[in-house]
């Protein structure tokens, strides 16, 4: 509850820097959030099922089986999602004109997919590496990882970016990217390490 909330405030001030750019960024943003939500389904449902996964295994005292959880996870929920990365980054007018045809629109929004899309490859490792952690009952460490990775990066990056340098609204998508990149790569090694005794108890 309380993460979801405050990532719910993050995204409002994330949201308020894209108002100031006017009408068409606001709608570039709103519809390249969908593209978001879109692509994050997958990563989040093997998370979910990782969570599971990992908590049965433990309850049935088989740490052990937490490993093969873990990469078969990875393994599949990398090659959704970098299918879905490729396919922004490769179409990305395509998929925006399925929700929207104007052309100030469109072409902010391509350049956000160019952005962020090549970071949706990330959704895999992110959910995932947080699903297991999750499944091993340490639900406050993903809860801070992810709150300081948004709180910490994304919305005072995006702040400075965005009104303090030339990038202008490109600094927002490099913001969000980078909230990203920092999550993925934290929950990875949250992840991994949390692995590490979980093996040596099933030995």
């Amino acid at each position: 509850m309380v993460q979801q909330s405050l990532v719910s405030i993050g995204s409002f001030f994330v949201t308020s820097y894209v108002n100031f750019f006017g009408p068409a960024a606001i709608a570039a943003f709103g519809v390249s959030s969908r593209i978001d939500m879109v692509a994050t389904m997958p990563a989040i449902a093997i998370g979910m099922a990782a969570t599971a996964l990992t908590g049965q295994n433990l309850g049935a005292r088989k740490p052990e089986r937490v490993k093969e959880i873990f990469k078969w996870a990875l393994l599949i929920g990398t090659i959704i999602s970098g299918f879905i990365s490729i396919l922004a980054v490769s179409f990305p007018k395509f998929i925006l004109s399925i929700f929207i045809h104007h052309d100030p629109v469109l072409q902010i929004g391509i350049h956000y997919l160019y952005i962020v899309g090549p970071c949706y490859f990330l959704f895999a490792l992110m959910f995932v590496s947080m699903g297991i952690v999750n499944g091993a009952g340490q639900t406050m460490v993903t809860m801070v990882f992810s709150l300081l990775s948004l709180w910490a990066v994304r919305v005072p990056l995006a702040a400075y970016l965005s009104r303090h340098t030339y990038l202008g609204m490109k600094g927002i998508w490099i913001a969000m990217a980078a909230g990203f990149v920092v999550t993925a790569s934290v929950s990875y090694l949250t992840g991994s390490t949390e692995i590490t005794p979980l093996n040596t108890a099933g030995s």
